[in-house]
């Protein structure tokens, strides 16, 4: 149950948020005096950081994830960018097919060595087309090019669903502290694991889900040097298990 204090924190929150685009920042580092509905004190700060290191001063932080999602929503719109793989590919209809609604990287995997970049209804589109096998090293090269806040992988039979991008940004900006999201897929075969509750993924249970359910922060994911295996996949030693294994 909120108190009068609880509300009072937040609409002093919402305040400042509301003005937080401005180059000064009116934050209250203090407790407010509720009877004359003044603040005690305050101090400009010029950078969220700073913001964000004396906000559970102001809403005793239990409100610090609101702010965080304030940030990634409306300061840093957070770019999506699509990760594919896939084969023998010969032109762009891919993007079509897939019903692609976001910046994306196509990662085509053929006879030829050549890049090419493009701008297609406001989206930018990377076209990787390398002599090469092996899904691991397919999905790696689209990885290492990507330069969003949020990747999502695929393989190219995927139809994404129309607002996908939105709504997988949203689902980031509501969970702050996820690198890593996964989803449920509409597939006709009957024995895919359907998630029908939000959970945490372990080591007991990660198994279970497949790249193309995956979408990801870029940065957490590079800054830990994760990649994948190279050994696994169709067209490496192993031609399975590539979904699982990373290095």
């Amino acid at each position: 149950m909120k108190t009068d204090s609880d509300n009072f924190r937040q609409s002093a929150v919402i305040g400042v948020m509301n003005r937080i685009k401005k180059r000064g920042i009116e934050v209250v580092v203090y407790e407010p005096t509720l009877k004359e509905d003044i603040f005690c004190n305050s101090k400009v700060i010029n950078n969220f950081e700073e913001f964000i290191n004396v906000s559970d001063l102001i809403v005793a932080n239990r409100l610090t994830d609101e702010i965080i999602r304030f940030k990634d929503k409306v300061l840093n719109n957070m770019s999506v960018q699509v990760l594919v793989a896939t084969m023998n590919q010969k032109d762009y209809s891919l993007i079509n097919k897939m019903n692609i609604q976001s910046d994306a990287i196509i990662a085509n995997q053929c006879n030829k060595n050549e890049i090419n970049e493009f701008s297609l209804n406001g989206h930018k589109y990377k076209f990787l087309s390398f002599a090469e096998r092996g899904v691991g090293l397919n999905r790696n090269n689209a990885l290492m090019r990507a330069d969003a806040d949020i990747c999502i992988l695929a393989d190219d039979d995927i139809v994404f669903l129309d607002g996908y991008a939105d709504r997988i940004e949203n689902l980031f900006i509501e969970n702050p502290h996820a690198d890593v999201i996964i989803f449920n897929l509409y597939v006709e075969q009957i024995d895919q694991f359907i998630i029908k509750k939000k959970y945490n993924v372990s080591f007991l249970n990660f198994m279970r889900f497949g790249a193309p359910r995956i979408a990801f922060r870029r940065k957490s994911i590079t800054k830990n040097g994760i990649t994948f295996n190279l050994h696994f996949g169709g067209g490496a030693d192993f031609c399975a298990a590539e979904n699982s294994s990373c290095a």
